[in-house]
């Protein structure tokens, strides 16, 4: 027929041709569906296998950047380090760092240096699970297993639910630089990673009321450096009090990520599934 004829010619014409330049449309259309270039964060891996990682990023179309962010999508952690130091606990447990820590809170990939190597046999980028760390080793249980909280936040994120201190505000009780604590700037990135609702840097003011106690909204907690209840400063105590706020170490922050639960204040008991690993599904 004349139409069949004309559609045949039709083809013939194109035969050859250059493709159509793509479109912006087609273009952010492909881009939709690509996933994004992963950005790469390293924390406790010795100078070598830095550079092993820089080099496998270069080939497969990664970055690798040195300061934590909400843009990190995978943090590699030294498994080979503190009381694991000869690797007697596997490759699934890491210090607890400060890169860690803040790669919990984000929800994002936190795999061994093994990942790395994986990635490397098979050049392209290995699965993930298989190489991801189930904790940290200040929260190691008896039997060597973690808390899985890298697992636990990953899959929080996934579903869009708040983050680990949701819902609360913070007030940072002092400089934060004694018994080990990293310092008010530090603490308050966590909080702010974690989804604080507002972080002060000293105790707020409270709405007073006609009638009624001082109102502060959300629930207040004050991070102090001291690790014990009997040296917190009895004026901040007598402020906290006030407040209807409770006082909690810096430690309590840290513990809180290492299980991805908010764990009990000084003096409150903890429940006996508490100190277990909790379940992933």
């Amino acid at each position: 027929s004349e139409a069949r004829r004309r559609a045949v010619h039709g083809a013939l014409a194109r035969v050859g041709r250059p493709a159509a330049k793509p479109t912006a449309a087609g273009l952010a259309a492909a881009a939709a569906v690509a996933p994004p270039p992963l950005v790469l964060l390293s924390t406790g891996l010795e100078p070598a296998d830095q550079k092993r990682l820089k080099t496998l990023a270069a080939k497969l179309g990664a970055s690798v950047v040195k300061q934590w962010s909400a843009d990190v999508t995978h943090v590699v952690c030294s498994t080979q380090c503190g009381s694991n130091a000869a690797g007697e606990l596997g490759e699934r447990l890491c210090g607890r760092t400060m890169k860690y820590t803040l790669g919990v809170l984000g929800g994002q990939w936190m795999v061994s240096s093994s990942w790395v190597a994986a990635s490397e046999a098979a050049a392209r980028w290995a699965d993930e699970e298989a190489h991801e760390v189930q904790g940290d080793l200040k929260t190691v249980d008896a039997a060597g297993r973690g808390s899985n909280a890298p697992k636990l936040s990953r899959l929080n994120k996934a579903r869009a639910e708040p983050g680990l201190f949701d819902g609360l505000a913070f007030a940072l009780g002092g400089k934060l630089d004694a018994n080990g604590c990293p310092g008010a700037a530090d603490i308050a990135k966590l909080l702010h990673a974690g989804g604080a609702a507002r972080v002060h840097e000293g105790l707020p003011r409270a709405h007073r009321p006609v009638h009624g106690a001082p109102i502060v909204e959300p629930p207040l907690v004050v991070v102090v450096d001291e690790l014990d209840e009997a040296a917190y400063p009895a004026e901040l105590v007598g402020k906290a009090a006030e407040l209807g706020a409770r006082i909690v170490p810096f430690t309590w922050l840290l513990d809180s990520v290492s299980h991805f639960a908010l764990r009990p204040s000084p003096g409150e008991q903890e429940s006996p599934s508490a100190s277990q690993p909790s379940p992933v599904v």
